[in-house]
């Protein structure tokens, strides 16, 4: 085995990884080349958004509860909190009848 044999076998081998590499660059790009329209896409959506969000927003100031009486205001409190503990009941009850009705043997809990 002479020198040119081991020569041509290392050549062969590094333009073997050079041709490799040129297909893998070759499938990136690609990818690359479908990627490039929903890129346009959302390139359009940022601009849109950006334009958006510098634009200024007027937000009316929430009225004050001084104009009301404190019966009024004491009332409308009472009822927010009822309909939050109304609602966390709910909840809690769905909660009972799901765990209720909980089928053990689901594939979803067997791993």
């Amino acid at each position: 085995m002479g020198f040119w044999f081991w020569f041509f076998i290392y050549l062969s081998i590094a333009l073997g990884a050079l041709a490799l590499y040129a297909v893998v660059g070759l499938q990136l790009l690609q990818k690359l080349k479908a990627f490039e329209a929903p890129a346009k896409k959302l390139e359009q959506l940022a601009a849109k958004l950006e334009k958006t969000s510098k634009a200024e927003v007027s937000v009316e100031s929430p009225v004050a509860a001084l104009d009301q009486s404190e019966q009024a205001v004491s009332r409308r409190q009472k009822d927010i909190a009822k309909a939050r503990k109304a609602k966390k009941e709910t909840k809690e009850r769905r909660l009972v009848d799901r765990l209720k009705h909980l089928d053990i043997d689901e594939s979803r809990l067997r791993k």
